[in-house]
């Protein structure tokens, strides 16, 4: 009887373990992902992408809140803030903070969803983290004092240290040639 009951609550936490997984949506790198928030201090919210057409990269929103990305080597996590100017916000991973946006000028600015001109934008509030090889779930709070608003970010490949090397090698024989001719 005791073996029946431990199986039953075996069998019971790997579906509540696997129904919060299912809550956090799976992204990619090199895509932007949109999200939304609500009061100070609120965690961050998915957002559908598809209602908004700017910025370098527009990728699938998730509603949920909550991403989970695997990398097989480093790379680095930016986010913006969008609309209005004056949003900050601190981001996860794996319930670890990674950093805080930098402070920006409160309503000086309004790009709208326009990622591009947000991130070239000194009024707006930016961060980013590098993260290193293996699997994250990443999040967000609100900072600000604003009550509504949206942001975007984005998870990029770092380039590989011997793609680096061979660049370094490519441009030093460059030099070499230019310099006997």
């Amino acid at each position: 009887m005791n073996l029946s009951k431990s199986l039953r609550g075996i069998a019971a936490a790997a579906t509540l373990v696997a129904a919060g997984a299912a809550q956090a949506a799976a992204i990619t790198t090199d895509t932007w992902y949109f999200f939304g928030f609500g009061d100070t201090g609120t965690p961050l919210t998915g957002s559908t992408a598809d209602t908004y057409q700017s910025g370098p990269i527009v990728g699938v929103g998730s509603p949920e809140g909550s991403w989970t990305i695997h990398l097989n080597r480093a790379a680095q996590l930016f986010w913006t803030d969008l609309q209005i100017s004056g949003d900050r916000f601190e981001f996860f991973a794996n319930a670890v903070s990674v950093g805080t946006s930098g402070t920006d000028c409160v309503g000086c600015s309004s790009t709208g969803t326009d990622i591009a001109a947000a991130l070239a934008d000194a009024n707006y509030g930016k961060g980013s983290a590098t993260l290193g090889a293996g699997d994250y779930t990443l999040t967000g709070t609100f900072l600000g004092d604003v009550k509504f608003g949206d942001g975007a970010f984005i998870v990029r490949d770092l380039p590989a240290p011997g793609s680096l090397a061979l660049a370094a090698l490519g441009l030093s024989l460059l030099g070499f040639a230019r310099r006997r001719a």
